[in-house]
């Protein structure tokens, strides 16, 4: 059987409070109403997958923050994500999960039995992005089971565009 992962269109977002790469605390709450939020979970700081998503978002990034506030997770601690930020030089924070609270709650941690747990084990989330819109619904899911693939971005852009116009 099939697991599914993330949580559907139209549900609450699960609040929360993580620290970014200086430690400072961000919570979703605070953030909602004038842009949508994006999150996008990742597995693993300097992951070559990883790092290939998290690239394409700084490529990106001049698009995604006119539409949105980008919000990349993963269960990493901050002191990784300082690093990783100052070795690709983002120009946006890493949220730290390293409790694995808020990737558990967004149902995008993997199972034991999962195939990809072998890849996943030690605490990382599977991949997966969610739009939050100011309402604190969710709007977009897109979290597959295979941890290789990454997000159709022009697909992302295009979906904030259209929330734009509501």
């Amino acid at each position: 059987m099939t697991r599914i992962l993330g949580l559907p269109v139209g549900t609450v977002a699960p609040d929360f409070e993580l620290p970014k790469e200086s430690n400072e605390l961000v919570r979703l709450s605070s953030l909602l109403g004038e842009k949508p939020v994006l999150l996008a979970f990742y597995s693993a700081d300097f992951g070559m997958m990883c790092s290939v998503e998290i690239k394409a978002f700084k490529e990106l990034y001049e698009q995604f923050n006119r539409l949105c506030t980008l919000l990349p997770i993963s269960t990493n601690t901050y002191y990784s994500h300082a690093a990783y930020v100052a070795a690709l030089d983002l120009p946006f924070s890493l949220l730290s999960d390293n409790t694995t609270r808020v990737s558990t709650a967004y149902n995008i941690m993997p199972e034991r039995t999962d195939d990809a747990y072998g890849y996943l084990e030690g605490g990382a989330s599977y991949r997966a992005v969610f739009i939050i819109d100011g309402k604190g619904i969710i709007r977009y899911s897109w979290a597959p089971e295979n941890p290789s693939l990454e997000p159709d971005y022009d697909e992302l852009l295009a979906f904030l565009e259209t929330l734009a116009e509501e």
